[in-house]
């Protein structure tokens, strides 16, 4: 079976929604956790393969030769859609990370990172949150990864050189790489309907929203994406500590009689064991004494002795860094994707002591105040209201 889309992300959650859609419309799609995973998922044969080059808090030197090795693998396989995969709120060094796939691919590229079903639009160049400057927001101001400039001609001046802002349905330039506006899924259709015809000619590089019209475009109307049905126990391991995934713990909680572990600098208490209903595993919200990729080391050593006392029927995973970390401990770095709960809500499968595990992934700050919730009923699971 022929490699069909290929896609290259900075972490593993957005390898993950980056490479959903095309599993909604019935191809064969894996994602490679580490690149070193690579040649494992190629020898599975997929149709779309999305690889985690694990760049989003590298130095853009040691970013870029990775993208660069990456794409020189995956253009071997000459895949019809080559897609790279920025984050949407442009966390990490996207200016080096662009640079290096336009390179490597020579490809003309086309930048949007608009998802507009998450509030996300790229407006006369600019990157805006739910109609304000990135910035002027909270994810903007990420004190891990603070993004320093929002818009996007700016932002790439310095690696990519020039580039043109450009209307989805407007003129196009026949040479430069361009920047595209984008606030509807509809304007993003029209830039892959433009795309798409050249596609060996052009470098897409966006987020979930751009995978989405591309898939779309692509291979049609997406089918149903089937629940897990899986049995119990749900373990939801929450290595993210935004307010939206804040606000999911919470309801969870207040919803049903769930069994929480908090683990403090990401540390269980060996003595711990999970209860007979969900068990939810998160950091105090206060823990602040430990450098945040400590803390998800830690948490996922912590979720991996649980899971190991007794493999769940669903595992819940917020957080790209605690995902990768908890993929690592388990030795589960080839993930098969299933498809979507809703956009960026991820549903996938993993392999746990000859197991196949349901897989839910979702980065901190995408899902609704009752995502966590929702996500056991239509997973078929019954848990008793809170007390």
């Amino acid at each position: 079976m022929a490699l069909r889309v290929a896609i290259v992300a900075d972490d593993l959650t957005g390898a993950l929604d980056a490479a959903a859609p095309f599993a909604t419309r019935g191809l064969h799609t894996l994602v490679a956790a580490t690149p070193d995973a690579l040649d494992l998922a190629l020898a599975e044969k997929p149709e779309v393969l999305a690889v985690n080059t694990v760049s989003r808090h590298a130095s853009p030197q040691a970013a870029a030769a990775r993208v660069r090795d990456t794409f020189q693998r995956l253009l071997s396989q000459t895949p019809d859609i080559l897609l790279k995969k920025i984050d949407s709120t442009l966390r990490g060094p996207v200016g080096a990370e662009v640079a290096a796939a336009a390179s490597s691919s020579q490809r003309r590229a086309l930048i949007c990172p608009a998802v507009p079903a998450q509030g996300r639009c790229v407006r006369h160049g600019r990157l805006l949150v739910n109609g304000r400057p990135l910035r002027e927001t909270a994810a903007g101001r990420d004190p891990r990864a603070a993004v320093p400039e929002d818009d996007l001609a700016k932002l790439l001046e310095t690696t990519l050189g020039e580039t043109t802002v450009v209307d989805a349905n407007g003129p196009w330039p026949r040479t430069d790489n361009l920047v595209a506006d984008a606030d509807t899924a509809d304007a993003l259709s029209s830039l892959a309907r433009r795309m798409l015809p050249e596609a060996r000619q052009w470098l897409p590089v966006g987020a979930s929203g751009l995978a989405e019209a591309l898939a779309d475009t692509a291979f049609g109307p997406p089918n149903l994406t089937p629940a897990p049905n899986p049995e119990p126990p749900a373990v939801f391991v929450v290595g993210s500590r935004t307010e939206t995934t804040h606000s999911q713990v919470h309801a969870l909680r207040h919803r049903h009689e769930v069994t929480h572990l908090r683990a403090p600098g990401g540390r269980l208490d060996c003595r711990t064991s999970p209860g007979p209903g969900p068990t939810l595993l998160t950091v105090p919200d206060d823990e602040d004494a430990c450098d945040a990729e400590t803390v998800a080391a830690c948490l996922a050593e912590s979720a991996a002795r649980l899971i190991r006392q007794k493999v769940p029927g669903l595992l819940v995973v917020t957080g790209g860094d605690t995902a990768l970390a908890l993929l690592g401990v388990l030795d589960a770095t080839l993930v098969t994707v299933r498809g979507e709960f809703e956009a960026g809500v991820v549903h996938a499968c993993i392999r746990v002591q000859e197991r196949t595990v349901p897989l839910i992934t979702k980065a901190g700050g995408f899902g609704g105040p009752e995502l966590f919730t929702d996500l056991l009923s239509w997973t078929g699971f019954t848990a008793g209201p809170s007390k």
